[in-house]
């Protein structure tokens, strides 16, 4: 590469070239303004710079055809074989959007060869490269891409954003986004392949200028095309639709042709955003909008119109043509996989046609959303059109028309009185002047003559004249007339109506007034003139308003009932302050009461202690014998117990065994589960609280340790309680004193302590979850109670023990097991020990029937798993033998625990039925009960 400078150049783009062409452009533009371009000769670069700016100056500028006089005039400028216009494709990449030739034909995907080389240096240093002879240029000659194309001259500029440089004031620097100071939107590249086409240095500045209006351009088209363009679906937005409308109308009205609107809307869109998320509701409109931008003609136009609804212009087309078309619009989207299958969603779709139901583009889209209206109203259409009756019958499905119309003047207006209205509702309670009030803005929206409010309430519930105003804030003098029928039909339709044919009161809008599925009344404004008529957009507003009207009126109306009923409060406040005096007595001597009964129970304390002697404890085996033996020596003592076993296994019945029969036993017994409640509360069960210590504590309250002075504390799961209370528990043990919660006073406490746990404490104090002074202060005597699979030779005494109690209960003979039954229990592993059992039978007492229950009662309420081999291999059998003999007695345990329901056991065995129906046969097993 050599390193002249006019072999390859930088720098910011010059504009120079506008200056010394302005004065020669204005003048042409003055001579050939009713001529087209004015192209003064294929030798001036200038000339072709006019061409390109007279391009970008029409109304309508088209895009495609104006990058393709782009590349041309660059191509005739340079003298190069061909050009072409590269733009960013949105994820950083470049791609070709416009190829031209020397002839000024577009070139095909065949003929897309360029040197990707210079493309990529241009991007990389954001400036112009300029190279007359490749051949001398020591770098671009060495180019694969160079040489294998044969490229003998290239010129290729950056279509990108000027970078504004660090010496700006802040204040100008902030203009523009940061993420668009080095922004490349694309390229423009042209390359010679033939000797006699050099570039010249004097092609520079023209190159740069048209790079410029490239770049001009794309910024343009890409905010115009944000403003007007729906982001969801790529259709013109509300605004821009309505736009397009106008325009086709005013050509329309000049070539005295028809066209239609449609207006769209997508059944169930509301349910899918519900279940599956506004994205998947998205993907639905997208969807839609894909299916109908396939079925609609090239002329034809759609646009998102707003929520779920799509409208489409269809030029040229009347009402039968515009009826074919909509039906092939819904038979499209019904037919498209929406949701993974065809027919899932479906649209509705309301048709409206120029001429012949509108005479300007105003009312032709609220009269297609009329059609909507009915249409989604009748379940058996998809499709209306039309006609004079919907402008009386039928409602909108555009919430915001009327309101928002695109008329900066109007929409001003229309929001200004909304708000006042919406004032009104949060402001006036006085009924009356609320209503008056409203009339009268009603009628300064509306233009109209008169207005009208009319309430149900008069006797028997009649309908009754409230308010009649006239236009100047005055009220009309009685009788006042009004188009009674009108009311009566919307009121019956609950739809609001506009009736343009009352010769009587003028043409006539009437609204009723609802709140909560509840008709309050109606109210109607007459007397437009005919140089000022009521529009769709006044009715849609005039409902809108009735809406706000409905909620202040009921508002009124409670505040009003809410007054009168205040004296009626007041006296039921005294009533009650009387029955909550009379109350306090009662639970006084309530309490009395209590404190004879407490005295009564103490006295019949020892009953208490027969019931919970070591007769409530069944077991013979060893590992019983010795809990025994140490319930023998510390049920006379005072020391603190701690007593450790899994759950179920009885932990609570040694507690109470070791207060009842030792000298205790006349004091109380209380226990907590300290996994059962929260810490914070936990802490005031075991200590008390103050009266206000915290919300809810509206009294006194003693805690378990004052309660069980003199008798037994019995604290269950201790292996959860917190660290911050077993300091506090700790505290209590060695002080023998308690402070409540809140309370700032100690108490003296003498409470024996016996704990529980199933956990590990040793592992606990380890692992810094428990504290090891606490564990000594507790585990003075550790009793270790063993699981019952652990003394299964206990089970027949627990079995009977357990019969003979429920027999006792129901007073009826104790049912029994056979030796069967027994050996199931035995090969069970009991994971919920003594209290699994003691359940098990229970229920099986209740609901078996007959004195003896076998096997199979008992393993359909076992959990599965736990059950042991039915029946064991004998030794010295083979492989085989011991694969069959498993198999066997696995599909028959299935059965067996299925009730004989071979589908089930299959499921639980997850195996096809076919493959257990084999297995069955080939075992020589019965359905029913699984045995041989």
């Amino acid at each position: 590469m050599t390193n002249e400078p006019s072999e390859r150049r930088g720098g910011p783009p010059g504009q120079n070239i506008f200056d010394e062409l302005k004065g020669e452009l204005d003048a042409l533009r003055e001579e050939g303004a009713d001529q087209g371009p004015v192209d003064p000769g294929p030798s001036s670069h200038w000339s072709l710079l006019y061409d390109v700016t007279h391009l970008l100056n029409t109304r309508h500028l088209d895009l495609s055809l104006f990058f393709d006089t782009i590349l041309d005039r660059a191509i005739r400028l340079t003298g190069a074989d061909r050009g072409f216009l590269m733009l960013d494709d949105g994820q950083g990449r470049l791609e070709i959007r416009h190829a031209r030739d020397l002839a000024g034909k577009s070139l095909v995907s065949d003929d897309f060869e360029f040197s990707r080389t210079v493309v990529d240096e241009v991007v990389k240093q954001e400036d112009l490269l300029f190279i007359p002879n490749v051949a001398e240029d020591t770098v671009l000659s060495a180019s694969k891409s160079i040489v294998a194309l044969k490229i003998r001259s290239v010129m290729c500029a950056p279509l990108r954003v000027k970078i504004r440089s660090k010496e700006e004031a802040p204040s100008e620097r902030r203009r523009m986004p940061l993420s668009d100071f080095h922004r490349i939107l694309g390229v423009i590249y042209v390359d010679s392949e033939t000797r006699r086409h050099h570039f010249g240095e004097d092609d520079l500045t023209i190159f740069r200028a048209l790079a410029n209006q490239a770049t001009t351009v794309l910024l343009t088209a890409t905010v115009y095309q944000e403003a007007t363009t729906d982001a969801l679906t790529g259709f013109p937005n509300r605004r821009q639709f309505e736009r397009i409308v106008e325009d086709e109308y005013r050509l329309a009205e000049k070539l005295r042709v028809p066209f239609s609107v449609f207006l769209t809307d997508i059944e169930g869109l509301s349910q899918v955003n519900e279940r599956y998320g506004h994205a998947t509701g998205d993907r639905v409109i997208r969807a839609v909008s894909d299916a109908i931008r396939a079925a609609l003609r090239q002329t034809d136009v759609a646009g998102r119109y707003g929520g779920d609804k799509i409208a489409v212009l269809l030029p040229g087309t009347d009402e039968e043509g515009a009826k074919a078309l909509a039906e092939r619009l819904v038979g499209a989207v019904e037919e498209a996989p929406i949701l993974e299958r065809p027919g899932r969603i479906r649209i509705r779709v309301g048709v409206a046609v120029y001429p012949t139901h509108a005479r300007n583009a105003t009312n032709l889209i609220p009269r297609a959303d009329q059609a909507l209206f009915q249409a989604k109203k009748e379940p058996a259409s998809r499709l209306r059109i039309w006609e004079r009756k919907l402008a009386r019958t039928a409602g909108r499905t555009d919430r915001l028309a009327g309101i928002l119309t695109g008329d900066p003047a109007r929409d001003y207006r229309n929001v200004l009185m909304l708000l006042e209205t919406i004032n009104a509702v949060n402001l006036e309670v006085d009924l009356e002047r609320l209503l008056v009030r409203v009339v009268d803005v009603m009628i300064d929206l509306t233009r109209a003559q008169r207005g009208i409010l009319l309430l149900y309430g008069g006797k028997e519930g009649a309908l009754e004249r409230r308010v009649a105003r006239a236009r100047g804030r005055v009220d009309l003098e009685p009788p006042v007339e009004y188009d009674e029928g009108l009311v009566a039909r919307v009121l019956a339709r609950r739809e609001p109506t506009s009736d343009q044919d009352t010769r009587a009161f003028g043409q006539t809008m009437c609204v009723p007034l609802e709140v909560r599925d509840k008709i309050l009344g109606a109210m109607l404004v007459d007397g437009a003139g005919t140089a000022s008529p009521f529009t769709d957009s006044d009715l849609t507003f005039f409902q809108a308003l009735a809406r706000e009207v409905s909620i202040a009126i009921e508002n009124a109306r409670l505040y009003a009932e809410a007054k009168l009923r205040r004296v009626e409060l007041e006296e039921k406040q005294r009533e009650i302050e009387e029955l909550n005096r009379r109350l306090e007595e009662k639970v006084r001597r309530q309490s009395i009461e209590l404190e004879v009964v407490k005295d009564e129970l103490e006295k019949n304390i020892q009953e208490l202690v027969l019931k919970y002697n070591y007769d409530r404890i069944v077991g013979a085996s060893a590992a019983m014998r010795e809990v025994f033996r140490l319930l023998d020596k510390v049920t006379d003592s005072d020391v603190p117990v701690l007593v450790r076993g899994e759950s179920g296994t009885g932990k609570d019945l040694v507690a109470k065994t070791i207060h009842y029969n030792g000298p205790r036993s006349r004091g109380r017994f209380l226990s907590e589960n300290c996994a059962a409640i929260h810490e914070t509360l936990l802490e005031s069960e075991l200590f008390g609280h103050t009266k206000g210590a915290f919300t809810g504590a509206h009294k006194d309250k003693k805690g378990l340790f004052e309660l069980a002075s003199g008798g037994t504390l019995f604290l269950d799961e201790i292996g959860d309680m917190s660290l911050a209370l077993q300091s506090k528990f700790l505290r209590v043990l060695e002080e023998g004193m308690v402070r409540p919660v809140g309370g700032s006073r100690q108490h003296r406490v003498d409470v024996r302590i016996v704990s529980a746990t199933n956990k590990d404490l040793s592992l606990l104090i380890r692992e810094g979850k428990f504290r090891e002074d606490l564990y000594f202060r507790l585990n003075v005597v550790g009793i270790e109670l063993p699981p019952l699979r652990d003394r299964k030779e206990d089970i027949p005494l627990l079995v009977e023990t357990f019969l003979a109690e429920q027999a006792a209960r129901r007073n009826e003979p104790a049912k029994r097991l056979g030796k069967s039954a027994m050996e199931v229990l035995f090969s069970y592993e009991w994971p919920g020990n003594v209290r699994e059992l003691r359940n098990l039978l229970e229920r099986l007492a209740v609901i078996h029937e007959g004195e003896e229950i076998g096997p199979d009662a008992i393993r359909v309420h076992l959990r599965p798993g736990s059950l042991a081999e039915r029946a064991p291999l004998p030794p010295g059998r083979s492989y085989k033998e011991a694969k069959r003999h498993f198999e066997a007695e696995y599909v028959a345990e299935s059965l067996r625990r299925t009730g004989g329901n071979v589908s089930a056991a299959a499921r639980l065995m997850q195996l096809e039925r076919r493959y257990v129906y084999e297995l069955m046969n080939r075992h020589g097993l019965e359905r029913r009960t699984g045995e041989k």
